[in-house]
């Protein structure tokens, strides 16, 4: 659309600094349920973005987070996840191939409330990236919220309905730090 305004940002992962998140911009095809450390963020929406704000998460850790997501499709509608994640170490993590996803998973609950401690079944692979934002073949429609760079992504192809499982690992989460054995 004439004289709107694109987001021309690229992906961009910094090793050190705060892993404390400052925002994310989700948007789910047809609704999500996002957990970060427990707390549950979600939308029935598939129309446009969610923003949430670093400071509406409660337990944000500046060295690390798990996002833990949950994705549902209907059998009519092709499946599909866009995601922007900002770090205060000014880190800009995008939705594509390196978000791991399933669609068989065994408990869910629990993967969701505690992604660090799940057991996972060897389902979870690779998520498939699917369309960039602004291509011309994006069934959603270019979403001005987002990065034209960004991707829409889905296990497998995008017809799979039903649920799919999404995960993401934002620097070493506390649950990761625990010491496997005690040197004192």
């Amino acid at each position: 659309i004439i004289g709107e305004t694109c987001k021309l940002d690229k992906e961009i992962i910094k090793e050190g600094g705060s892993f404390k998140i400052t925002k994310i911009i989700i948007r789910c095809s047809n609704k999500f349920e996002l957990y970060i450390n427990k707390q549950k963020f979600e939308s029935s929406d598939s129309t446009k973005g969610r923003i949430i704000e670093g400071k509406d998460i409660e337990r944000n850790y500046s060295y690390g987070n798990i996002l833990a997501l949950k994705c549902s499709n209907s059998k009519n509608n092709k499946g599909g996840l866009i995601i922007s994640v900002e770090l205060e170490n000014g880190s800009k993590i995008f939705s594509n191939k390196e978000w791991k996803a399933s669609n068989e998973v065994k408990k869910p609950e629990q993967f969701l409330n505690d992604p660090a401690n799940y057991n996972y079944e060897q389902s979870w692979t690779m998520a498939q990236e699917i369309v960039k934002n602004n291509d011309d073949l994006n069934p959603w429609g270019f979403d001005f919220d987002f990065s034209p760079e960004n991707n829409w992504i889905w296990l497998g192809n995008n017809n799979v309905a039903g649920e799919v499982y999404f995960k993401r690992t934002l620097g070493i989460p506390g649950d990761m730090l625990k010491c496997k054995i005690n040197l004192t």
